[in-house]
């Protein structure tokens, strides 16, 4: 904080000439008891009312001129020192007002010891506020309580997770959490902090009592409470983890065959006994070496290959590879080596197809066991919006209420919706059921379904609808915007009841369903216009998510391209693929209308068209989208496209080397349309 910030500019300005009557009533007409003296324009001095006191009893008359009251050695402080410069100033020299002056000498105001105080409350209110929005932004519990258990604060974590949201500053703290009285009288007895686990509103709790002493004089208390039902959960997780892992290396072990499983770089992770004997090494000299360096006859990593004949240590064996895949994404390779025995190899092959299960069975146990970890792992940010949003909906995740998820197409509604139901724990499945893909009339049962006999062509025996195959689980309702009206009627009915039939069924069915909707409209519009029930909107409307558009944090992009890259290059058994800088540049200055899901259609053509590993920014086809408020003419639109629509079929003809028909295939379209695409763009 800067003097000029607080002075006063409003100063009384007189000159030699002034009379002690004329300066007397303007320090009582503006409230003041100090007057700057110039003279020419020129700062000599200052008078105070006490200089003025003493001239009066010298002269004892009013009209005496100011001349002989002018104090000349006056103390001064420059407009831009820090405020703390201008307290030492004052309390140094013992005044109550000082001179401020600019770089150039002149007299820009005057400061007073108030002005001072008032600053410096302001600085202190200021830094109060810092700390509250600080201790809001807290994953942890903060409260803090006077000596009479008083609320002095308490912070947004508190509130939602001990769902006391009506809670408020000056409350007691006793009537929501009577536990903790006996242990702040402690603490403020003792004056030491305090730990102790507890039980609060049936989470478990680590909380932090410590005292708050102002003067050595103990004010009160501040409590810190840390969420262990988590904590608690990762840690039975890790357990179960670490049982699976002992049960996997005993299977290894017990393979009559060779097994190696490496990570995503190669690097080997797991090998059983068998193997060791047979290449004569142990368990430390191979674990995370490369698998080429064990056993460089081996094709190159990652290739996945089946049947391989190879000879090792002077014995022949069959080896075959398979890739492990986390939702698309290269997470280790598995090997196997049948080097035993082999003319009795076709009799055990049902033992051997038998072990493949049950490793495939331990893979996919170990890849659930890791996304429990976090269950909204595959939305990747940096954004801070976006991670707050993903925590708001981790927070909810084991709520019952009904959650409406709401964003643009493409954006990760569904994502989303999965990670809540990953994170909520019920055991139910996860079903989901696109509302605008389905037709008015098959809706109904596809949601309900139906008995046997209930219309022409009903399946014997009748189908369950989605609400009977998400039982237990989560039932995702995706663009519930497009749900009929009388569907609507019929799901506010099962909100409502947690009951329904299946169609040309008397039978009530109850629905333990837990209902995630998802919507890339504005419902409150559709209301407007008839088209959706207001009574089911409140219904849906109790947690809102909304997702941002990609637009909106492009700061993501240079790492959703990174994870998109290596989800197609692993999808299409390619190697890793990496962009340049002038490509990424121009997918940062770009608008995506169709958010992530645009953005990866975009790559994975970028990668089709591209000749090497390197996308260079002309593989980067982007198609102008002509937006309402575009200002350029509907000609330079044409024009535009044209012009995109030319040097993308130039570009897939070099990447077809000359082959027009190849060419044609790479862009998805008929021979006929590329000729002519070819005619109309001059292009031989």
């Amino acid at each position: 904080m800067f003097i000029h910030e607080f002075m006063s500019t409003s100063f009384i300005r007189v000159t030699p000439t002034a009379t002690i009557k004329e300066v007397i009533q303007l320090f009582e007409e503006q409230k003041q008891d100090l007057a700057i003296v110039f003279q020419h324009e020129q700062f000599i001095g200052i008078v105070t009312k006490y200089s003025l006191y003493r001239l009066l009893l010298h002269t004892n008359s009013l009209q005496q001129v100011i001349t002989e009251a002018i104090i000349e050695d006056v103390f001064t402080i420059n407009e831009n020192d820090l405020l703390y410069g201008g307290r030492h100033t004052l309390r140094m020299q013992k005044l109550s007002n000082v001179v401020v002056i600019n770089e150039q000498h002149q007299v820009t105001g005057v400061i007073s010891k108030n002005e001072i105080i008032t600053g410096f409350i302001h600085e202190l209110d200021s830094h109060t506020q810092q700390q509250r929005n600080i201790l809001n932004y807290l994953h942890d519990a903060v409260i803090t309580v006077n000596e009479h258990m008083q609320i002095t604060f308490i912070n947004k974590s508190c509130k939602e997770t001990f769902h006391t949201e009506k809670l408020e500053e000056n409350e007691l703290l006793t009537a929501y959490f009577p536990d903790f009285l006996p242990l702040i009288q402690r603490v403020l007895h003792t004056k030491k902090m305090l730990e102790q686990k507890m039980l609060i509103h049936r989470f478990s709790c680590l909380a932090s009592i410590l005292p708050m002493t102002m003067l050595n004089v103990t004010t009160g208390v501040i409590i810190v409470l840390k969420d262990l039902t988590k904590l608690e959960k990762i840690a039975s997780e890790l357990e179960t983890t670490k049982k699976m892992e002992v049960v996997l290396q005993n299977a290894l072990d017990a393979s009559y065959d060779g097994v190696v499983i490496t990570n995503s770089h190669g690097q080997i992770t797991r090998i059983n006994d068998s193997l060791l004997h047979l290449i004569e090494r142990n368990e430390k000299q191979v674990l995370y070496e490369s698998i080429s360096s064990i056993f460089p006859m081996l094709p190159p990593f990652p290739n996945a290959f089946k049947g391989m004949v190879l000879t090792l240590k002077e014995q022949r064996g069959i080896v075959s590879s398979i890739s492990i895949q986390q939702e698309g994404q290269l997470v280790g390779m598995l090997y196997k080596f049948v080097f035993q025995q082999l003319h009795v190899w076709k009799e055990l092959l049902g033992q051997i197809d038998q072990l493949e299960d049950e490793l495939s069975f331990y893979r996919g146990e170990l890849v659930k066991a890791a996304r429990h970890d976090d269950p909204f792992n595959l939305i990747v940010t940096n954004d801070l919006q976006l991670i707050q949003l993903k925590q708001q909906a981790f927070n909810v995740a084991k709520s019952l209420s009904t959650i409406l998820i709401t964003g643009e197409s493409g954006t990760g509604k569904e994502l989303f919706a999965n990670g809540i139901h990953q994170a909520s724990g019920r055991s139910g499945a996860f079903i989901k059921i696109n509302c605008a893909a389905i037709p008015e009339q098959l809706i109904e049962s596809e949601l309900f379904g139906y008995s046997d006999g209930a219309f022409t062509g009903a399946k014997r025996g009748g189908k369950p609808g989605k609400f009977e195959l998400a039982e237990g689980g989560t039932l995702f309702l995706d663009e519930i915007g497009d749900m009929p009206l009388p569907i609507q009627v019929k799901l506010l009915r099962v909100l409502q009841e947690r009951e329904y039939e299946r169609l040309g069924d008397t039978k009530v069915k109850k629905a333990d369903v837990r209902i995630i909707a998802a919507t890339n409209k504005h419902l409150p519009t559709l209301i407007q216009e008839g088209s959706f029930r207001e009574d089911l909107y409140y219904r849906i409307h109790v947690i809102p998510l909304h997702i941002p558009p990609l637009r909106e944090r492009k700061g993501d992009i240079p790492l959703l391209v990174e994870a998109l890259l290596h989800k197609i290059s692993i999808k299409h058994q390619l190697p890793p693929y990496r962009i340049d800088q002038h490509a990424l540049q121009l997918l940062l200055h770009y608008d995506f209308v169709g958010n992530i899901r645009e953005l990866e259609n975009i790559l994975e053509r970028a990668i089709s068209l591209s000749p090497h590993t390197m996308i260079t920014q002309e593989h980067i086809m982007i198609s102008p989208i002509i937006r309402p408020h575009d200002e350029c003419s509907p000609s330079l639109h044409k024009d535009k496209i044209n012009e995109t629509e030319r040097r993308v079929i130039v570009q897939a003809i070099k990447s077809a080397n000359g082959n027009k028909s190849k060419a044609a295939k790479l862009l998805g379209i008929s021979r006929s349309t590329f000729y002519y695409k070819c005619n109309k763009y001059n292009i031989s």
